[in-house]
C-alpha cells in the first residue's frame, strides 16, 4: 500500500472527526456529547475502512497483467473525502523514470518501467494514464539493429479497449514516437536509419489503465 496516500486520507478522516464533533457539542451544550462523540467515531472508523477497501482495489502504476481480473486492473480511480486520490501498491519499478532517456523534457510519459520480451512476444502489462513501458530481451538488452534492418512492432489491447496508445523507441538516451493511434490495437513496420541498440515501447496516452492481451516485436 502507499503508505504516504493511506496517511493523507487518515489526515482527511480525522479532520473529519473532529468537525463532527465540534458541530454536535455545539448543538447541544447541556449533554456531555459522550453520545455525538461516539457516533463521529464510529464514522471515522467507516471512513477509514472504505478508504481502505478502496485503496486495495485500484491498481496505478505498471505490473503484470496475468493473476488479476480485468476489472480490477481497470476499476475507475476514486478519492476519498473528495479530495486526494488514493490507489494500491504499485510494483517496485513505480514512480521511477528508465535511465534509458537521458532527457524527458519532450516526453509525454511521466513515468516508466521495463519489462522482459519473451523472445519476441510482449508479455501481458497493465500500465496508468502517462505511463511507459519499454521492453527489453531477457538481459535487460535492447535489439541490435544495423542501418536498413526493418522491425515490425504491434499490440492488442485486452477486451477490446479503446484507448489511445503512443508508439516509439529510444536508441542513445533519445526517445523517438514512431505513431499514436486511437483504438484496440496497431501495428507499425519500422526501418532503422543508423545501428544501434533500440528499444521499443508505449505510452498510455488515455484515462485509464491501458491492459495489453499480446503483442510482438519482430525482426524482419
Amino acid at each position: 500500500m502507499n503508505k504516504m496516500k493511506f496517511a493523507e486520507a487518515m489526515s482527511m478522516v480525522d479532520d473529519r472527526y473532529y468537525e463532527e464533533a465540534e458541530y454536535y457539542q455545539r448543538k447541544d451544550g447541556k449533554r456531555t456529547g459522550k453520545r455525538p462523540l461516539l457516533l463521529a467515531a464510529c464514522l471515522v472508523i467507516l471512513l477509514a475502512l472504505c478508504g481502505f477497501a478502496y485503496m486495495a482495489s485500484v491498481y496505478w502504476g505498471s505490473g503484470p497483467a496475468d493473476g488479476s481480473s480485468f476489472e480490477e486492473l481497470t476499476k475507475p480511480f476514486g478519492t476519498i473525502a473528495g479530495d486526494e486520490s488514493t490507489f494500491t501498491e504499485v510494483e517496485d519499478s513505480a514512480w521511477t523514470r528508465s535511465e534509458l532517456i537521458s532527457d524527458y523534457s519532450s516526453v509525454y510519459a511521466d513515468n516508466s518501467a521495463m519489462y522482459f520480451l519473451n523472445g519476441n512476444i510482449i508479455p501481458s502489462v497493465y500500465f496508468s494514464p502517462a505511463w511507459m513501458v519499454i521492453f527489453a530481451q531477457e538481459d535487460g538488452a535492447g535489439m541490435r539493429l544495423d542501418s536498413g534492418d526493418t522491425v515490425k512492432f504491434d499490440y492488442v489491447l485486452k477486451n477490446k479497449q479503446s484507448l489511445e496508445i503512443e508508439m516509439g523507441y529510444i536508441l542513445n538516451g533519445q526517445y523517438y514516437e514512431l505513431s499514436k493511434a486511437l483504438g484496440s490495437h496497431n501495428e507499425t513496420d519500422f526501418q532503422a536509419d543508423e545501428a544501434g541498440e533500440y528499444y521499443f515501447c508505449l505510452t498510455n496516452r488515455a484515462s485509464t489503465n491501458a491492459v495489453i492481451d499480446n503483442g510482438s516485436i519482430t525482426k524482419h
